[in-house]
């Protein structure tokens, strides 16, 4: 037996958040969590907690879009190379 007790969890919070569909969203969500926090409903570490829920959630979406972009552009750069065979004529100068 590695422990006497079980691990503590925190409880759930019962907080709402406006939307985070896009990174500009997540100033109104941290906006709510600020405002959540002067107004006593959240604890210092609660808040804490939710900004760095939002940070890494708008971190991913932003990372999702960069990736998306760049195999948009790939790909255009694919179709382009493609459809222009001069293009192939003066590399092989």
């Amino acid at each position: 037996m590695d422990r006497l007790a079980s691990v503590r969890r925190k409880d759930p919070i019962a907080f709402e958040l406006p939307p985070v569909g896009k990174a500009r969203d997540a100033a109104a969500a941290i906006a709510a969590v600020i405002s959540g926090l002067a107004a006593g409903e959240l604890t210092t570490g609660e808040a804490a907690e939710a900004a760095k829920l939002i940070d890494v959630y708008v971190r991913t979406l932003s990372a999702t879009d960069f990736e998306e972009r760049l195999e948009r552009l790939e790909r255009a750069e694919k179709c382009r190379t493609r459809a222009s065979p001069s293009s192939l004529r003066e590399g092989a100068r």
